[in-house]
């Protein structure tokens, strides 16, 4: 499975995933322009409260995220606090949580991450995880709380703890289920790899390197995730003492 998808990842073209990314970045860039035009009428018609301010804040947050795709990390931090703000007052109006808030505090914690802040990076998807579990019917999310509690696993493997780092991928990896082959789901795979093998525990990282491997192979999937998943694969086999490569 392994020579397949390695020999796909080698055919593939990487003018063609540069093409990719020039055409993910324009139509980011376009919808900026959109967007930006936009807002000011967003926020007159937000004054009004209600759905209105609900609007206002789902732009800002999307605004953020464009950012974050060009790379403007300030921008992409500023834009989703201010959508944050609209959600926790709608959040205490409703004297509950709400899953725009859940959502938006991970946002915020990847745009914390994105501009190198990991003391708050974690704070506030440890935040969203919280917010997750407060939910009326917090299986209705799964997928967005199993990418949420993956996020903190990276963030604590950031910070160094390997331990902490491998229980929430783990629980990321349980909520996702026995779901049908996705890329979300081989990511999840290499990172629990990725964290055993920090842990010490070279020859499940490669078990788990493998599946993810496998499941790329399945969707047919050959770029950047797989070229990541075969330098981990890779270092497992070092560590056991297989030189030889991936």
């Amino acid at each position: 499975m392994v020579g397949s998808t390695s020999s796909k990842l080698n055919s593939s073209s990487s003018s063609s995933e540069q093409q990719e990314i020039v055409w993910y970045m324009r139509e980011h860039r376009a919808y900026l322009r959109g967007a930006l035009k936009l807002l000011p009428l967003l926020e007159k018609l937000a004054s009004g409260g209600g759905k209105r301010s609900l609007r206002l804040a789902d732009c800002l947050r999307s605004v953020g995220a464009a950012y974050g795709w060009q790379g403007d990390h300030a921008r992409e931090l500023d834009y989703k606090l201010r959508a944050l703000r609209i959600y926790e007052k709608q959040s205490r109006e409703q004297d509950a949580v709400t899953r725009d808030l859940a959502f938006c505090l991970a946002q915020v914690g990847v745009a914390y991450g994105h501009a190198g802040d990991h003391v708050r990076q974690l704070e506030y998807l440890l935040r969203a995880a919280a917010a997750y579990q407060q939910l009326p019917d917090p299986a209705a999310n799964s997928k967005e709380r199993a990418g949420c509690l993956e996020q903190v696993g990276v963030a604590y493997g950031q910070a160094g703890e390997h331990a902490k780092s491998l229980e929430y991928k783990l629980r990321a990896l349980d909520m996702y289920g026995q779901q049908q082959d996705h890329r979300d789901v081989a990511h999840c795979l290499e990172q629990v790899g990725v964290s055993y093998s920090k842990c010490g525990e070279a020859a499940r990282g490669l078990e788990f390197a493998q599946r993810a491997l496998d499941m790329y192979d399945r969707l047919g999937v050959a770029d950047r995730d797989v070229a990541g998943c075969l330098e981990q694969a890779g270092v497992a086999c070092g560590r056991l003492g297989d030189h030889s490569g991936y």
